[in-house]
């Protein structure tokens, strides 16, 4: 895989929030991948800014774009305010006309900020080296030809190239550190504003039948509240480990973080969420592990560890009940299997590139006749599994679009985090699990919110090396 230099007058990072730590990360992350490729080093980005007015003026719109990306593409997951007696209270707070101002008034931030920081050509580069996802965004804008329900597909795509282009933007302007900052404060209000709704509003933070008692904090549902917590845990976590010998009043404060979601995580009750805390903690401790083992294993051992887990995978999937039934589900995940099962049928029926993106669920009459056909107890709104959802909206050649897109962050993530092994420097590879984890069960991408679809496009560009036209 071509990587591609930057000449060096344009070379460089933009202002990380991560400070100088970041910068030496994202240089060495370049210096190791010109010894393996034998380069001349090509610098990534210098920074550009002096004195401490335009040092400020940039975090401020750093700050800004990152607020308002948060915002806009977590749209729809929030508990409805209008009611916090109401048990089962639910709203999208959707109004077209504030989300696009709002989608426009970010976009037009993150341009600024890449007019301070000198980045338009280093996001161009790095978009260069995603074809991958240039071509999944382009295919969801061209299914409008095609789409079923051509209105709902412009909204749906709307935000999506927005929230697509400030991920970039985040991920070209920040490192790993410096986007693990802002995760943390994300994650900060998550769990002190769910906790606080607990205790003011327990009838409003716990849901009511027909999942009584889970506990769902500031959004709609447990089982967003449960992944989305799970994932605030692995921040506080990656914040403990990076803090653990030199601030020891922020270790504190992240091990306060990673306690309060993990409880909560627990109580929500949603399986996608208990594994999806478990996975990934055990990922970002098993990391240094791994780092630390892996010169020392012969091939013979590698061979035989992967044996050893194919096998135990294949055990597992042989006493399927057993596993699932630990975190409280069914042989057929609470009745998702028969589901896609039927929803597969459905898509087959334009098999190559779908019914539109995300047209079908609003085509009329299409969710009472799938709630009936597999008579639960609500409306099913979505197909409960993300890929499940790009196959009926894009079709096959949606799904290998996307999985592109997730094995390439994937790999590029994994390569980052080789260079130096810190902790910081593992959360990119940790957003692409989190992302595979959360849509397993449920439908988070691009379906009522943007913001995991944010969370891998921005680890994407993290790890993507820019690259210049001719090289």
């Amino acid at each position: 895989m071509d990587e591609g230099g930057v000449p060096e007058e344009r070379a460089g990072r933009c202002l990380s929030a991560a400070g100088p730590d970041g910068t030496d990360q994202a240089a060495s992350f370049v210096a190791h991948d010109v010894r393996r490729r034998g380069r001349s080093a090509p610098p990534i980005l210098k920074n550009r800014l002096h004195g401490s007015t335009e040092r400020y003026r940039t975090q401020v719109l750093l700050g800004c774009v990152g607020f308002l990306l948060l915002l806009v593409s977590n749209r729809g997951v929030w508990l409805c305010l209008r009611n916090l007696e109401d048990p089962l209270s639910f709203c999208r707070y959707d109004n077209l006309g504030l989300e696009f101002a709002l989608n426009i008034l970010a976009c037009a931030l993150a341009l600024l900020l890449l007019g301070v920081t000198g980045g338009f050509e280093i996001v161009l580069g790095k978009l260069r080296r995603m074809p991958q996802l240039l071509a999944f965004v382009l295919l969801a804008l061209f299914s409008s030809a095609w789409s079923v329900q051509q209105a709902g597909t412009i909204l749906q795509i709307q935000p999506m190239i927005a929230v697509t282009f400030l991920a970039l933007v985040l991920g070209t302007v920040l490192t790993a550190r410096g986007f693990l900052n802002l995760l943390t404060a994300f994650s900060a209000v998550v769990v002190v504003s769910s906790w606080a709704l607990l205790v003011a509003f327990p009838s409003a933070a716990i849901m009511g039948k027909p999942h009584e008692g889970c506990w769902r904090g500031i959004f709609w549902h447990k089982n967003l509240a449960g992944p989305v917590l799970a994932l605030a845990g692995t921040v506080f976590l990656l914040r403990l480990i990076t803090a653990a010998k030199r601030k020891p009043l922020l270790a504190t404060l992240a091990a306060s973080g990673w306690i309060l979601a993990s409880i909560f995580t627990f109580f929500s009750r949603s399986a996608a969420g208990v594994v999806t805390a478990v996975v990934l903690n055990g990922i970002a401790l098993g990391l240094p592990a791994w780092r630390t083992l892996r010169p020392r294993l012969s091939r013979r051992a590698l061979l035989g560890g992967s044996l050893a887990a194919v096998a135990g995978a294949a055990l597992l999937s042989w006493k399927v009940e057993v596993l699932f039934s630990l975190v409280g589900r069914s042989a057929d995940l609470t009745g998702r299997i028969p589901l896609w099962e039927w929803l597969g049928h459905v898509g087959m029926q334009r098999l190559w590139f779908g019914h539109g993106f995300g047209a079908i669920w609003l085509f009329p009459g299409f969710r009472e006749a799938v709630t009936q056909s597999q008579r639960w107890s609500f409306t099913i709104a979505n197909g409960h599994n993300g890929f499940v959802d790009v196959f009926l909206g894009l079709g096959a050649v949606g799904v290998v679009a996307a999985f592109s897109v997730v094995l390439t962050a994937l790999v590029r993530g994994y390569r980052y985090w080789a260079v130096d092994g810190s902790a910081a420097s593992s959360l990119p590879v940790l957003l692409v699990v989190y992302f595979l984890l959360a849509n397993a069960s449920v439908s988070l991408f691009l379906d009522v919110e943007s913001f995991h679809w944010m969370l891998l496009v921005a680890a994407l560009a993290v790890t993507t090396l820019p690259r210049t036209r001719g090289t």
